[in-house]
């Protein structure tokens, strides 16, 4: 039940209020409300641009080869609790939005309100209906807290009488997590969606999309320049291939170039962007415009600032980099650009969709002049009513052009664009300092928060962005960089807590945790550990005032200790650490099981370790299959949530079983471990491959231990390639890892009957090592076994 556990009656409201502010602060509340929720479907354009033909509203085709998955959503809308959400993950192409509306539009037959708002920003609200209620809401990351507050809201509202479905469309498949653990018990479990699983699917797709755009078109009534096995190979040539959005591209330029039939689908993208260039500066010549570039720029910015209406027009003409090259109003409204308004809703360019179209649209634009791309970027981003989504839609522009369509982007134009002028960087601030931020703006990210860090006009305001700072650079790679800003921030916090403890010692407490990661990060294990001890201190006297406000967090620095003390060979001192950890986070999940049981779980793996180091092996296997339990209950309910909580606890019950004498069971559980992480890495390898090599490394012990030392020697030569590449890029942080996994191979290639590599890899183990272990810690544990293998080894092969 939410709220106080009743049930709002029908007639009481007519729907949910949302008051807006302009701090961005949102509030939630029943009341009349006349307006209802929009489904965005419009008929197909005869202008000839590409994107009348791709943009999923246009409805080129019916719905092909997700009818199952509709039904799956139908049933969720239909049962289960009076309130909950659901999130749809996926690429950019793979119709998650297509999918979300014709779902609305089912609803609707039956009764629903169902359909999407206007905005986040302003006062609005939706009705809700009598059968039901479905509120879809495409790209929530651009505005992660307007959205987090809006579910907090509702959460605390009396319970409709009817059901309320939330559906929330990303590319982020833990977008809910990142949004707070306070959101995850109304979240239904996550759908991933991926490419049409069958290949007839995306042969039915291509047949009904070349039927109508030969109607659209008014072409003669001719059949493909393919077959189906021509068809096939096509689709054989990349797995995105499949995604709808790549036929669809795929049919319409074979319908403009018959002969194209073997182009990859970035190729054929570049090829629709390049004709729709043409044809837009066709036009542009035929309204006698004093610039060829004028209407295909303006488009092209429209993507970034979410379309663009007369007023904006108007802003962007003030820049003197666009002032020679932007069409008057009068002439733009002639041009098919331009889109009028009906109603109350002014005219527009709209922006370009979808992604892929628009990024590739921008990469050749922006090419077209070495001097000025950035001053055009930014005054789009400048211009727009909403910096937060701007700067997202940039983020996923930039992504979409140099990952998925391997398209050059002038990345340095628009950092340098801004970096020497304080209004632009504290009006893109504004944009940039949300939570989780694309990664391709994380250089710009830095360059603004560098510049604003400098003349912070007070000292609270200098650390607190020099601690986001820190994150950032770590984010990015520079982990040296990220050090010294943290370094910089804890200084200026214990300046500030002479003053006045009770004020800034929480600010101190977590710069000091951040600063215990970084100081780890750079090999610096006793002063990561000296800072967590400190920020341990300040938590206590905190909770000691104020136990529910700072539990959670002296929770989570005791967990944090803990792990320090046990890699600094005090392993006495760490299980008492989070053995205090588990105690706290056992009260606040009896509490609140939902908000607190992940923590709680994570805790559980962490005193598992240390009871197993310790010596009580049966403590440490009941332990962690405590832990197994929750993550198992947690990502049955959303598997992208918990995914990673539940594969971490599955390495470590493999540990346990196998300790214990099953190795059989402790076998299964790795099996699924990497599994679970293999998703994970294909999606996100940056933020999963060490952990996927990880649990690849344990999986090779737990094959041989079985008998496949076959199997057992191909996991830990996939460890080893992973650690090469992170150690390339950050030797300090992996090389141990590497060195590790490296003394796991030489077991293997021993047990393979191949001495002599087996000496050689170990040798080179060693060598990695050294310089990280001293006596009594884990590296000197490793340092020494390995040291006793080389010896027997070396010994077998004198014999």
């Amino acid at each position: 039940m939410f709220g106080n556990g009743r049930s709002i009656k029908a007639g009481q409201c007519h729907g949910i209020l949302i008051a807006g502010d302009n701090n961005q602060n949102i509030n939630v509340h029943y009341g009349p409300v006349e307006t209802s929720l929009t489904i965005p479907f419009k008929p197909n354009s005869l202008t000839g641009s590409i994107d009348s033909l791709l943009i999923w509203q246009s409805q080129l085709t019916p719905l092909i080869g997700r009818e199952k998955t509709l039904g799956e959503l139908e049933q969720w809308a239909k049962k289960g609790p009076r309130i909950s959400v659901k999130l749809i993950h996926g690429e950019g192409g793979v119709g998650k939005t297509r999918l979300a509306f014709e779902l609305a539009v089912r609803l609707r037959q039956q009764g629903w309100e169902a359909g999407q708002l206007a905005g986040l920003n302003c006062s609005s609200g939706f009705r809700l209906g009598e059968q039901g209620t479905l509120l879809v809401m495409d790209y929530p990351e651009q505005q992660p807290e307007q959205v987090r507050q809006l579910l907090e809201g509702i959460k605390a509202l009396e319970e409709p009488t009817a059901p309320l479905r939330i559906l929330l469309l990303s590319r982020r498949s833990a977008l809910l997590e990142q949004m707070g653990a306070s959101l995850r018990y109304l979240a239904a479990p996550a759908l991933a969606l991926a490419s049409l699983e069958e290949e007839r699917l995306a042969w039915q797709l291509f047949e009904a999309a070349w039927t109508r755009i030969r109607q659209l078109r008014q072409g003669e009534d001719a059949s493909p320049p393919i077959d189906r096995a021509a068809f096939s190979q096509w689709l054989a040539l990349h797995k995105t291939h499949r995604q709808p959005l790549f036929v669809l591209a795929y049919t319409a330029n074979l319908f403009e170039e018959p002969s194209a039939t073997s182009l990859s689908g970035g190729q054929i993208i570049e090829s629709l962007v390049a004709r729709e260039v043409e044809r837009l500066e066709r036009e542009g010549e035929a309204l006698q415009l004093h610039h060829r570039l004028a209407l295909p720029l303006l488009k092209g910015l429209a993507a970034i600032s979410g379309g663009i209406t007369a007023r904006q027009l108007k802003a962007l003409a003030e820049y003197d980099a666009l002032t020679p090259l932007l069409p008057g109003y009068e002439l733009l409204g002639r041009s098919t650009l331009w889109q009028p308004g009906e109603g109350d809703r002014a005219g527009r360019v709209a922006d370009p969709q979808p992604d892929l179209l628009a990024a590739a649209l921008l990469s050749q634009l922006l090419q077209r002049d070495d001097e000025l791309p950035g001053e055009w970027l930014y005054a789009a981003l400048d211009v727009s009513d909403d910096i937060e989504q701007a700067t997202s839609r940039l983020g996923r522009l930039m992504y979409d052009a140099t990952h998925r369509l391997a398209l050059p982007w002038p990345r340095q134009a628009l950092i340098e664009a801004v970096a020497n002028d304080l209004s632009r960087c504290r009006r893109l601030d504004q944009g940039l300092s949300r939570r989780n931020l694309e990664r391709p703006l994380l250089p710009l990210a830095l360059s603004v928060g560098q510049r604003l860090a400098e003349v912070a006009e007070t000292p609270q305001e200098q650390a607190h962005r020099l601690n986001n700072l820190s994150n950032s650079l770590a984010a990015s790679g520079d982990r040296a960089a990220g050090l010294e800003a943290i370094e910089r921030a804890v200084d200026i916090y214990e300046k500030l807590v002479k003053n006045n403890f009770a004020a800034y010692a929480p600010d101190l407490a977590a710069s000091l945790n951040n600063l215990s990661i970084r100081l780890r990060e750079s090999g610096d294990r006793a002063g990561g550990l000296e800072a967590i001890e400190r920020a341990v201190d300040i938590y206590e006297k905190l909770a000691k005032e104020n136990f529910a406000a700072y539990a959670p967090d002296l929770a989570a620095s005791l967990n944090n200790l803990s792990i320090r003390l046990r890699e600094s060979g005090d392993r006495a001192d760490g299980l008492e650490a989070i053995k205090r950890a588990v105690a706290i986070r056992e009260k606040l999940a009896e509490e609140n099981f939902t908000a607190y049981a992940p923590d709680l779980a994570r805790s559980l793996n962490n005193l598992s370790n240390h009871l197993a180091a310790s010596g009580n092996r049966a403590g440490g296997l009941k332990t962690i299959e405590r832990a197994v339990d929750i993550c198992e209950k947690l990502a049955a309910e959303n598997f992208a949530a918990y995914a990673p909580d539940l594969a971490t606890s599955l390495n470590n019950l493999s540990n346990r079983l196998a300790a214990s004498g099953d190795r059989v069971g402790g076998l299964e559980a790795i099996k699924r471990a990497v599994d679970i992480y293999e998703k994970l890495a294909e999606e996100n390898f940056a933020a999963y491959a060490p952990d996927l090599a990880r649990s690849l490394a344990i999986l090779s012990v737990r094959l041989a231990e079985n008998g496949d030392c076959a199997g057992g020697l191909g996991a830990i030569e996939r460890a080893v390639d992973i650690y090469e590449k992170l150690a390339k890029e950050n030797f300090t942080a992996y090389a141990p890892d590497l060195a590790g996994s490296l003394g796991n191979l030489a077991n293997r290639m021993q047990e393979h009957g191949d001495m002599e590599e087996a000496i050689t890899t170990l040798q080179r183990a060693i060598e990695l090592i050294t310089p990280f272990a001293t006596d009594g810690t884990t590296y000197g544990d490793w340092l020494a076994k390995m040291k006793s293998n080389l010896a027997r080894y070396l010994a077998r092969r004198g014999e």
